[in-house]
């Protein structure tokens, strides 16, 4: 829903967890990693998904890439799904886009929704 309303663009927000869910709690520096203190009101899917609690996974284990933090992905980050966002890693192509990013950067910028249908194989949503 979102792509059709946004010209077939993932969305693009600050940092790689805050898309959707809720505010986390933990906050290892001033913005947190992954956009901890987004609030619910500033995370661009919540409008769609309408329910925050979609967004947790009764699985998730925590935050691999972050050890030291023994909270879930929800309760430190307000979201148990991560996607790539920003830019490719682990030979996974992003979705979502930086916000942040200046204009003159466009690999930071959000894929087209029509592009997953391109090599689906390297692309990975949750």
């Amino acid at each position: 829903m979102y792509v059709d309303d946004f010209k077939d663009l993932y969305p693009c927000y600050d940092d790689w967890a805050p898309w959707g869910g809720k505010r986390g709690t933990v906050a290892l520096h001033e913005t947190g990693p992954g956009g901890v203190l987004v609030a619910e009101t500033n995370r661009p899917l919540n409008v769609y998904i309408k329910n925050v609690n979609l967004c947790h996974c009764p699985a998730d284990k925590g935050d691999a890439l972050y050890p030291a933090i023994t909270a879930t992905c929800w309760d430190a980050w307000g979201n148990s799904y991560l996607m790539a966002w920003g830019y490719e890693r682990y030979a996974v192509q992003h979705a979502g886009g930086d916000s942040q990013a200046p204009d003159y950067t466009p690999m930071f910028k959000s894929i087209k929704a029509s592009k997953i249908a391109t090599r689906p194989l390297d692309k990975a949503l949750s």
